[in-house]
């Protein structure tokens, strides 16, 4: 399995105040996937589509590689806002992982 040895990570600021992050990488060649991690970590920002426009603008800058065929994300299942996030991206619910 050949890992890409470039992850694309950015810092998100709202108002010169740093409330998240993201990155897109793991990125598999063979496979043709990369996996997109987001986090919004300031609670006062909340549901207020930030994580929405990092999921937007991060799975824009995946696709502009030729080869990019699928782009994955998971959720923490006790923050469903997250899943709306993802859905309103076109995302797609691929499955659910119980824990113990």
């Amino acid at each position: 399995m050949a890992k890409s040895p470039v992850d694309l990570f950015y810092v998100i600021y709202l108002n010169g105040t740093h409330v998240g992050t993201t990155k897109l990488g793991i990125i598999y060649a063979r496979q043709r996937t990369a996996v997109l991690l987001y986090i919004i970590g300031v609670r006062q920002h909340f549901g207020k589509s930030i994580a929405g426009l990092s999921i937007a603008a991060m799975t824009e800058i995946g696709f502009l590689h030729p080869n990019q065929v699928k782009i994955c994300a998971s959720i923490n299942t006790k923050i469903i806002g997250s899943l709306s996030g993802l859905g309103k991206n076109g995302f797609k619910l691929k499955g659910v992982k119980k824990h113990n």
